[in-house]
């Protein structure tokens, strides 16, 4: 019997997509959300579940059972997160996620952007880079922007894991830098070095719809690049 968020999440962690739950336990765990949320309506765990698409299609909602938190709530909400991060006082999981703020707005967008500009590397610029990726507004913008952000290559990664999960092709414009990188990186791969950074501007250049051809490379570049 479902009880608690623990439960919920347990059957998250089970399933590949919460379209593969029973509609039944899927609208248990809503109702065990919607609840926590009553009674908390900052609770992360409550809140983090709403931003999941899948879990959204699955129960029939469009947004969390509570009134979203006004623009100034949630540009608060950014410079409190960013606080916590640039201050290293607190254990990174128990900083609350930048992902169940909605970017619904340019000036929430705009928040967010300040922010990521003032994170530390590491840890912050990975969940600002996160968020921005799930933009509802101005994606041509996020878009060029972590494009450029790939020059320094410190955060190539998650950079590309933005364009793949979040932006997808509303990133479109920015297409060609990944593919560029892609290629670059495959060309500098070399036998025998646990090399991997090709695998995410690939699958991201792919989601964007790039045709990537890296023309006569020998088999175990092939290999590598199939991996992704």
């Amino acid at each position: 019997m479902l009880e608690t968020l623990e439960d919920v999440y347990a059957i998250h962690n089970c399933a590949t997509s919460w379209r593969e739950v029973d509609e039944e336990t899927a609208l248990a765990c809503d109702a065990i959300a919607a609840r926590a949320l009553e009674e908390d309506p900052e609770n992360e765990s409550a809140l983090w579940l709403y931003t999941q698409e899948d879990f959204l299609a699955r129960v029939g909602r469009k947004r969390p059972p509570i009134p979203p938190p006004t623009i100034a709530q949630r540009i608060d909400k950014i410079e409190r997160i960013l606080s916590l991060y640039v201050e290293d006082r607190v254990h990174p999981l128990d900083i609350p996620s930048l992902e169940t703020i909605v970017i619904d707005h340019t000036a929430v967008l705009d928040a967010m952007i300040d922010a990521f500009r003032r994170a530390p590397a590491g840890r912050a610029r990975h969940a600002f880079i996160e968020a921005l990726g799930g933009t509802l507004v101005d994606h041509e913008r996020v878009a060029r922007l972590l494009a450029d952000e790939l020059s320094s290559e410190n955060d190539i990664d998650d950079i590309c894991m933005a364009f793949h999960y979040g932006l997808k092709k509303r990133g479109k414009c920015a297409r060609d830098r990944i593919a560029n990188l892609a290629a670059r990186l495959v060309a500098e791969m070399r036998e025998g070095d646990d090399d991997w950074r090709h695998l995410w501007p690939i699958r991201a250049a792919r989601t964007l719809g790039a045709r990537l051809v890296f023309g006569d490379i020998p088999d175990w570049k092939r290999n590598k690049i199939a991996a992704a």
